[in-house]
């Protein structure tokens, strides 16, 4: 049987671009014509072009993460993620696949153009089989062990951001690799776990090749993207790190494969479906 469930296709890192980021998706068409390549944005409109690139309406995707402590010691992990774009914003559902003991495990992300956005965790090892909210306050908690935070895999909204531009020195030689043009942006919600964020988005793609995030003026993460393919005419993140300045840890997210616009329902994307089993 030959459904969208079973073909081994993959979405770029959302993560990245929300931040996040990976981010990492929206396939908005721009209302403006962009600026040759090379010139200066300003901010804000940079930070809406970074959420408007083309992405898909939908994609499928099979990804590795590595998680490394201060120490050396790696734990691996694999998941499938599936995202689309709706009407009033996006949806993301992501469910591991390894190892056993997480397998099943998810997260369900509904982002909302407007308003807050809504997260639910299920573990489907936990004796009580259903999904839990997360509420604001845990958006800033450790993504199932990971260097990642839940705020990490949010859509990164202009709207919901006041920018400025950054003249930051940054921590990584990633951005040597590209035409970078510094933000500094800070969350209009004062509940939001970061102060604020410097963002080196390469301006040829719109992708933030280099993410710093700060709690009360010190840096606690950075994120770098190590590798980016273009794939069904697509800028793809294909691996990134993020890591915990203080801990020194970090995690490796590779993308293993890519397909966009495979036809997903929004019907998918349900508290139900996330308590389903959809790992074979």
């Amino acid at each position: 049987m030959n459904s969208w469930k079973e073909k081994p296709i993959v979405v770029g890192l959302q993560l990245l671009l929300v931040g996040a980021l990976f981010s990492v998706f929206e396939s908005l068409e721009l209302t403006e014509m962009p600026l040759a390549f090379g010139a200066t944005h300003s901010a804000q409109k940079l930070l809406r072009e970074v959420e408007q690139r083309p992405v898909g309406k939908d994609s499928f995707g099979q990804f590795g993460m590595v998680i490394s402590s201060s120490s050396g010691k790696a734990k691996n992990r694999s998941f499938h993620w599936w995202r689309m774009e709706t009407k009033d914003g996006d949806r993301d559902l992501i469910k591991f696949s390894e190892p056993s003991q997480m397998k099943e495990t998810g997260l369900l992300i509904h982002s909302f153009d407007k308003g807050p956005d809504s997260l639910w965790l299920f573990l489907s090892r936990a004796k009580k089989k259903e999904p839990r909210r997360i509420s604001g306050a845990d958006r800033g908690n450790q993504f199932l062990g990971s260097d990642f935070s839940y705020v990490d895999f949010e859509v990164l909204k202009e709207a919901d951001f006041h920018a400025k531009s950054s003249s930051m020195k940054p921590s990584s030689a990633v951005v040597q690799e590209y035409k970078t043009q510094a933000i500094e942006i800070k969350p209009k919600d004062k509940e939001h776990p970061y102060e604020k964020l410097v963002l080196w988005v390469d301006q040829k793609s719109f992708v933030p090749v280099l993410v710093h995030s700060f709690i009360a003026g010190e840096l606690v993460k950075t994120l770098e993207v190590l590798d980016m393919k273009t794939i069904d005419g697509i800028v793809t993140v294909m691996q990134a790190r993020m890591t915990r300045v203080k801990k020194k840890s970090n995690t490796l997210i590779k993308t293993k494969q890519v397909k966009y616009n495979v036809g997903l329902p929004e019907s998918f994307f349900t508290v139900k479906q996330l308590s389903s089993d959809l790992i074979k």
